[in-house]
């Protein structure tokens, strides 16, 4: 609900927020990376929330709309921040009040502002306009399809930018547009396979665009998305190791994507997790010291992410913290700043006709919530060959999936992980083992086991191991007469897995 924003000096410039009170903020602060310390600049000339904060090309920051510390009062003033002078000052103000909008910086030097609320839910703008830091006003361009607010935008290589998703008067979007800075129109383009809100995205190297989790009126997502703008598509990608929405996505110099704590429905989150580009896949990187929602992460120029503020069951956050790419999974605390992230109770959302789903379905997957992520390491072969164990870990993995239970990891994408960090796939049965390999997995439960030959029988031993408590939650064992029967053998142990 605050804004972080990097300047050309590499400090951050930290605005607004809310206080544990639910009361909006015009305090502003720096964070000076060098020296790991946070001091005051500012005030802003009017508290605020919800609002943006654009850096401009002369190095100056353009904050725009929120609301205020009455929360139904929302504001269409818009403010600068100087850094060489360290102060706010008033330039023109937008057409309409917005707040939960968007505004993002186009490559002819204007500012894109679009969507937002007039209030604090609903009300929501189909609007948009644009800034012109050369004259210091707003004027009119293209309005969207869909009205929307708490949505992303990404500006995309060609120059265009992306509206992904949000909710309008209190229906989930899975909707999107294109908005075309030439010809000053909005486009639609394909829908999101879900609906959803308060979710992330994100620009990779290869300019896609990635999707994560949020919330629809089914619970929490884990899912998420990836847009191609070649084709126009979305289409389903491997999900996140937790449900969560609220949450921080960030683009690493390395092509990998940060994405961090946030809110599993009421409960916010700690974790953190990478994504991978190259394999598609997910791994985990750590936790934050104090879970948060609604926070802001900021790509500091050594290419450590910043978090500040957020909201931690209904108080704001004022511990700071530092994510090391370098040192994965490294998080560490830095000086606190003033709590920021309060977050008030929203009112609940429901489905309805413009999240542009098929007639008769809600936008969401009900099996998104309640399955558990996990995966099979190879088994160990005792007096059989490795193929053999080798088709048997394929056995476990296809009934584990077909019991609808289980977000069970792909061996491709594991082996890619697992390749990418230099861990062996092989030989891992022990509880050390499995939890560290789980961890680099971004999963909740590892199967570990071995096959191994007795005379004529068969017999396959699994565990099921807890990642993060490191104990063994099962174990099972199951024997075959016959090498046609090991597949029996291993529906026999998921189906008692099953009933646990």
């Amino acid at each position: 609900m605050h804004t972080a924003t990097l300047l050309p000096n590499g400090k951050v410039l930290i605005a607004g927020g809310r206080s544990s009170g639910g009361q909006a903020v015009s305090s502003a602060e720096l964070y000076d990376p060098a020296a790991g310390t946070f001091s005051i600049t500012g005030p802003m000339s009017a508290a605020r929330a919800y609002h943006t904060a654009t850096l401009l090309p002369n190095g100056k920051v353009l904050i725009i709309g929120g609301f205020t510390s009455d929360s139904a009062v929302v504001l269409s003033s818009a403010e600068l921040y100087d850094p060489v002078t360290g102060t706010f000052t008033d330039t023109a103000e937008m057409s309409v009040t917005r707040n939960a909008h968007v505004a993002v910086l186009l490559r002819n030097g204007k500012v894109l502002v679009a969507g937002g609320g007039l209030d604090n839910v609903t009300a929501t703008l189909s609007s948009a306009e644009l800034y012109d830091p050369a004259t210091g006003t707003f004027f009119g361009t293209g309005s969207m399809r869909d009205a929307r607010q708490q949505f992303p935008a990404v500006l995309l290589p060609d120059g265009r930018v992306l509206m992904v998703g949000g909710f309008s008067d209190n229906v989930i979007l899975s909707a999107n547009e294109l908005y075309d800075p030439v010809s000053g129109r909005f486009s639609t383009v394909g829908n999101m396979r879900i609906a959803r809100w308060r979710h992330g995205a994100a620009l990779l190297p290869d300019g896609k665009v990635l999707v994560t989790g949020g919330a629809n009126p089914g619970g929490t997502l884990s899912s998420d998305e990836l847009y191609d703008p070649a084709s126009g598509v979305f289409s389903i990608a491997v999900p996140m190791g937790w449900t969560r929405q609220a949450h921080s996505v960030t683009t690493l110099p390395s092509g990998k994507v940060l994405i961090a704590a946030g809110a599993d429905a009421s409960m916010p989150l700690s974790s953190a997790e990478l994504y991978y580009p190259s394999a598609g896949t997910f791994s985990a990187a750590g936790s934050l010291n104090e879970p948060r929602s609604s926070h802001a992460a900021t790509l500091l120029r050594d290419g450590k992410v910043l978090f500040t503020g957020g909201n931690n069951g209904g108080t704001a956050v004022s511990m700071a913290e530092l994510y090391d790419p370098a040192a994965q999974p490294s998080l560490s605390r830095v000086a606190a700043a003033p709590s920021r992230g309060y977050e008030p109770a929203r009112k609940p959302l429901v489905p309805g006709p413009r999240t542009g789903v098929p007639a008769g379905q809600a936008g969401y997957s009900p099996a998104e919530a309640g399955r558990t992520n996990v995966a099979v390491s190879d088994f160990i072969g005792k007096n059989v060959p490795e193929s053999d164990a080798s088709i048997v870990t394929d056995f476990l993995r296809t009934e584990l999936v077909n019991t609808g239970l289980y977000k069970v990891m792909e061996r491709g994408n594991m082996d890619a992980v697992l390749a990418e960090q230099k861990f062996q796939n092989s030989g891992c049965t022990d509880q050390e083992c499995a939890v560290e390999m789980g961890k680099l997995l971004n999963v909740r439960r590892m199967f570990v086991g071995s096959l191994s030959r007795l005379a004529d029988s068969y017999y396959i031993t699994v565990n099921v191991v807890d990642v993060a408590t490191g104990e063994i939650l099962a174990s099972y064992d199951s024997d075959a007469v016959h090498s046609k029967k090991l597949k029996d053998a291993c529906k026999k142990i998921v189906e008692r897995s099953s009933r646990k």
